[in-house]
């Protein structure tokens, strides 16, 4: 069991060829007067460190510390600290205490514009591409295959990451870059929860606060997109319904009023029909769009933001399980931000948002509309079953021991301690 009382943070210095500069690191790691993290399923993870500079003796370290210096930082309780996450610095503002703010290495994929084409390509293969011209091969890069082939895929004037970012939005993906490689897929709502969070009136549970974000009586009930097919001359229409898309849910039932025959078997809430233009031009197209912004809609369709006791294995792109909050909102839910603070005096929490697309047992009680899709059924897991894998670099052929809670990366190096070192040893 991890001693709570003295949650701490570790940062290594790293120089160009990805060695620790000791001295650097020392003086970084001793001088922390507060530290957050925060991974989001959307936007690069972000660092930001308050530092102790009262002496200016950081300004003497110089380029070791200032703007471009990439970090690797890592925070926790002894015996339980995060994988460590490699840091760009971006920002450095103060004087006596200094404000440093890093963002993942990963940026580094948004920093230069191209424009080219790519002849004859799905989607897929295009992001398969660009990966691998960034060095991400093997088990270190996730991405779900599209079906359709285009005879040209555009990035017009725009940075990879960009261009990623919109080709999975068209599809109704996510794209990130994080400690396990690069992803480009739907989001994992089929994953097994991480973690189990419990309410207990804010006392002795892992949930301190929480307040429910979304609008109950909203939910949406169908999704149009039309456009135009240049060739045949005519319009194409696709829609898409709870009945007709294929995805992972969560929730257990759905409570909407159908836009069209207006019944509802538990409350009269109010189902939104959107319609949409599209610049696709063939019906396969137009359905796809259709699919993904409906995905899209209704993922948030509960949306819940809380305080947790801090804990460094609670990451974003997860599934948790939520206990205690009434069986209308108990259930599992996709970790969609994480937010890790720890302050000046050794106060450590968690700030989550997560979502999930549907309410949960409770509107069983009478007959309903059942979610569709495939439901995740897997139960929580207790905190501390970490089992090992082998991990072989697939360019050096390396091998390490990785230590994983539900699938989770959750340390590396140490079994028993369940701790995650630096590279180079601190």
């Amino acid at each position: 069991m991890a001693d709570r009382s003295r949650p701490g943070i570790t940062i290594a210095v790293l120089d160009g060829d990805g060695q620790i500069v000791s001295r650097a690191s020392e003086l970084l790691s001793d001088r922390v007067l507060s530290f957050s993290f925060q991974d989001n399923d959307l936007k690069a993870d972000r660092a930001t460190l308050t530092l102790d500079n009262r002496d200016l003796a950081l300004f003497e370290v110089g380029d070791d510390v200032l703007g471009g210096t990439m970090l690797e930082v890592s925070w926790g309780y002894p015996g339980s600290f995060a994988l460590p996450r490699k840091l760009l610095v971006k920002k450095i503002t103060g004087g006596e205490t200094l404000n440093v703010e890093a963002l993942a290495e990963s940026v580094q994929l948004d920093r230069e514009t191209m424009s080219r084409e790519f002849l004859g390509m799905s989607r897929a293969q295009v992001v398969n591409q660009i990966a691998e011209e960034h060095g991400y091969r093997g088990a270190y890069v996730e991405v779900e295959e599209t079906e359709e082939q285009f005879e040209v895929i555009t990035q017009n004037n725009e940075t990879d990451a960009a261009f990623m970012t919109r080709l999975a939005a068209r599809e109704g993906f996510v794209f990130f870059i994080d400690d396990t490689g690069l992803h480009w897929h739907r989001r994992r709502f089929d994953l097994a929860p991480s973690h189990v969070l419990e309410w207990r009136g804010g006392n002795e549970g892992t949930i301190e606060s929480f307040n429910i974000e979304s609008n109950l009586t909203r939910r949406v009930g169908r999704v149009r997109v039309k456009g135009r097919d240049p060739l045949a001359k005519k319009d194409i229409e696709a829609t898409a319904t709870n009945e007709t898309v294929d995805r992972d849910t969560l929730g257990e039932v759905r409570e909407v009023v159908d836009p069209e025959t207006l019944e509802s078997q538990l409350e009269r809430l109010n189902a939104t029909d959107v319609l949409r233009p599209t610049a696709a031009s063939t019906q396969k197209r137009a359905t796809r769009e259709a699919e993904a912004r409906f995905r899209k809609a209704e993922r948030a369709t509960v949306e819940i933001r809380m305080r947790v006791l801090g804990d460094p294995t609670i990451r974003a792109k997860t599934i948790v399980e939520v206990q205690g909050l009434t069986a209308m909102f108990d259930g599992l839910y996709y970790v969609r931000e994480a937010s890790h603070q720890i302050d000046g005096s050794g106060g450590y929490h968690c700030d989550v948002k997560i979502i999930r697309d549907a309410k949960g047992k409770l509107a069983q009680q009478t007959a309903t509309q059942q979610q569709k899709g495939d439901r995740n059924r897997q139960p929580g897991k207790a905190p501390g079953e970490v089992t090992a894998h082998e991990v072989v670099d697939p360019e050096t052929l390396e091998s390490r021991i990785e230590y994983r809670r539900s699938g989770q990366v959750v340390g590396s190096e140490d079994p028993e301690a369940n701790i995650s070192l630096p590279r180079g040893g601190r």
